[in-house]
């Protein structure tokens, strides 16, 4: 039997820790473990939750309390559903989705916006807008937060947040909530520009994004089939690709959804592409660790011998230091005694090679049902993730999706 997380806890609860009365996900946890910012249908969450809509919750495992922050400045819940929650590493502020139209002021475009809530303040600002503060003209989602709140990184088909946005196409944008101002990280390498970019990655500095640009399929008429990583520095207004100037600018496979490391060196990206790695012969997704300086690139959804996985695998969220990367993977061969036939969330350290398996039971029970979306605190040690599993924790009978934290077993 393999050897399971040590410590394991629900924390899709109120705060009384009774369980939610419908389905939680999409964790988000802060840089020392201590919060955890998710989306939830249940009703029962906190008080007076009668909107009947997805909302973003907050819950801090120190004081075991939960409270909703997808709220207006005035506390008003929203008129409709939010989702994507991306929470500060100090956990002082969550950035998020929602198509309500009450959260704050102006809200007229009819359209996805990305918001900021601050929790000390219970203040939210909308944060998908033009520097002058004039709302997009299209749909945004996608947030990525600094470690401090201060840069959300969103991607939006809004052509009016930025002056000369005339692409016609998804892009990525950065909005400073102290000064109000609104970037948009450009794809600079003229193979690339003019194509939708998404899937974007604030570094917890706020220095650098990473995001990836979807490549036109000729051979399928247009069709986006493949993609290319790429890394904004904003100081200097510079993109670049992620693993530096290889001969061949397009990737072969398609790429996205990333994680950065604190200061942006590491990358860690899913991808297709069997000519990142040596024998790379699945042909399934994989996750993929690029170091930028100096070039280095590691496939780290492998076992703890290195051997590549007999399923696809993504999702992924790195550690601080890009030492540790956790993922999700319907593989059955990356751990012993995975014989569930579902997808599972992993950790992997790149430093010694280890990979465990952490949507297990502290007993080392494997969960029944599909777990997911993991999200890994900077210091690495602790790690949030999604899973309908009943088995995982004491008591769990309320037969929805939850939200766990186990701590990270190769943490030492």
């Amino acid at each position: 039997m393999e050897n399971p997380a040590s410590t394991l806890w629900m924390v899709s609860v109120d705060s009384r820790g009774n369980q939610g009365n419908g389905p939680s996900g999409e964790p988000s946890i802060s840089g020392d473990g201590r919060f955890i910012a998710f989306s939830s249908q249940a009703s029962n969450l906190v008080g007076q939750d009668t909107n009947g809509s997805r909302d973003i919750f907050v819950h801090d495992r120190e004081m075991g309390i939960t409270r909703r922050v997808s709220l207006s400045s005035g506390g008003a819940q929203g008129n409709g559903s939010s989702g994507q929650p991306a929470i500060s590493a100090d956990g002082h502020f969550v950035a998020f989705f929602s198509i309500a139209t009450n959260l704050a002021p102006g809200d007229t475009n009819g359209t996805g916006d990305v918001f900021l809530h601050e929790l000390a303040t219970g203040l939210t600002r909308r944060v998908s807008v033009a520097s002058g503060g004039a709302q997009g003209n299209g749909f945004s989602d996608g947030p990525s937060i600094s470690g401090d709140g201060r840069y959300v990184a969103f991607e939006s088909s809004a052509s009016n947040l930025v002056a000369g946005d005339n692409n016609n196409n998804t892009d990525v944008f950065v909005h400073d909530s102290l000064d109000g101002s609104t970037i948009g990280a450009w794809a600079n390498p003229p193979q690339l520009e003019n194509l939708p970019g998404g899937a974007a990655a604030i570094s917890a500095n706020g220095l650098v994004v990473a995001f990836a640009v979807h490549l036109p399929d000729w051979a399928s008429e247009g069709a986006l089939g493949r993609s290319q990583v790429l890394v904004h520095d904003i100081a200097a207004g510079a993109t670049e690709l992620a693993g530096g100037e290889p001969e061949n600018i397009f990737a072969e496979g398609a790429a996205g959804v990333l994680s950065l490391s604190a200061d942006g060196s590491w990358v860690v990206f899913r991808s297709n592409d069997a000519n990142l790695a040596p024998e790379d012969t699945n042909g399934a997704d994989d996750v993929f660790a690029i170091g930028r300086e100096p070039y280095a690139i590691h496939r780290v959804s492998v076992d703890s011998q290195g051997n590549q996985g007999n399923g696809a695998s993504g999702q992924p969220s790195v550690g601080g230091d890009g030492r540790f990367v956790a993922f999700w993977s319907e593989a059955s061969n990356l751990t012993p005694g995975d014989s569930n036939g579902i997808g599972d969330v992993f950790v992997h350290d790149r430093q010694t090679g280890e990979t465990r398996r952490i949507s297990a039971g502290p007993n080392g029970t494997q969960g029944g049902k599909l777990s997911g979306s993991p999200s890994l605190s900077s210091d690495a040690r602790f790690l949030a993730f999604e899973s309908e599993a009943s088995n995982l924790a004491p008591g769990d009978a309320n037969g929805q999706q939850d939200v766990f934290v186990a701590e990270n077993p190769l943490h030492r």
